[in-house]
């Protein structure tokens, strides 16, 4: 019996040690990281590590495909081995690839299929980016034209104010010249009318005074030839007022063609002046001579 029960110990104390400590994960587990936004040509690089049990391991098999957003169409990669259960695939996005949602799925076994494992990394493909590269071009290429146009129009404007500038130095020369041979002309017609209301003046004061002689001498004589003798003298006196009053409207005619002649319409002040005062003369004189 004590042999028996000491074989029946032995044989259970070998199988505790034959039996491990705990039980053995089955898994592969695959971790996948990388771009989840691509544009068409992009080149997109992800990045993947497998363990087992906890452990960085090189898979016995290891496969990496890319599905497309169809479901149908899809392209396998070649994964690269950067250190122990580190491993790298790149993928580049094709200039006429379809936008959407597309797949990376990572698979590999272990130990002749002991441990194994599957992974999906999700990523998608936009148009945006492209959208934004073709309105950038456009954009440049509007600029690059505005930019010819505004220097275009800059270089004949140079053109234009030089020229511009050419010829008003041309004509304020030109005006110069006529301004100063105008002003010259002007300085001796007025001097000439200075000279003729000076003559008229005296010619007017003269009449004037012999008028009064004649009226005075013609008021002490008897009413009848007082009478006579003041109409013939109001008549001698108006006969003179007239002939001046033509010789000064000749004469102011003459001096409004000269000027028309060499100032077109310009007006001087100290002509219109000097014209004033003579009429007025002629004006004031004619109601006092026919009053007395």
């Amino acid at each position: 019996m004590k042999q028996i029960a000491s074989a029946a110990i032995v044989g259970l104390l070998l199988l505790c040690l034959a039996t491990p400590a705990f039980a053995a994960s089955p898994d592969l587990l695959i971790s996948i990281d990388g771009s989840t936004l691509l544009s068409r040509g992009d080149t997109a690089t992800f990045v993947f590590t497998t363990t087992a049990n906890g452990a960085l391991v090189n898979p016995d098999t290891l496969t990496a495909t890319i599905y497309f957003p169809n479901g149908v169409n899809y392209v396998p990669l070649t994964p690269t081995n950067v250190s122990t259960g580190v491993f790298t695939v790149t993928f580049t996005v094709a200039d006429d690839a379809d936008a959407g949602f597309y797949a990376l799925v990572v698979s590999g076994s272990y130990q002749s299929g002991t441990f194994k494992g599957t992974a999906v990394k999700g990523f998608e493909v936009t148009e945006l980016q492209a959208n934004i590269l073709t309105a950038i071009g456009g954009l440049s290429v509007q600029l690059s034209a505005m930019e010819d146009n505004i220097l275009s129009a800059v270089s004949s404007l140079s053109s234009v104010v030089s020229s511009v500038n050419s010829s008003l130095s041309a004509s304020v020369a030109a005006n110069g010249a006529q301004v100063t041979a105008l002003g010259m002309s002007i300085s001796g017609q007025v001097s000439d009318l200075k000279t003729t209301v000076s003559g008229l003046g005296t010619t007017i004061t003269g009449a004037v005074s012999t008028s009064q002689t004649a009226i005075i001498a013609a008021v002490s004589q008897s009413t009848t030839t007082t009478g006579n003798a003041v109409t013939s003298a109001i008549n001698s006196v108006t006969s003179t007022i007239n002939s001046m009053n033509s010789g000064l409207s000749g004469t102011l005619s003459s001096l409004k063609s000269s000027m028309d002649g060499s100032f077109g319409n310009v007006q001087n002040l100290e002509y219109v002046i000097a014209i004033i005062a003579v009429i007025a003369v002629v004006l004031v004189v004619i109601p006092l001579v026919r009053k007395k």
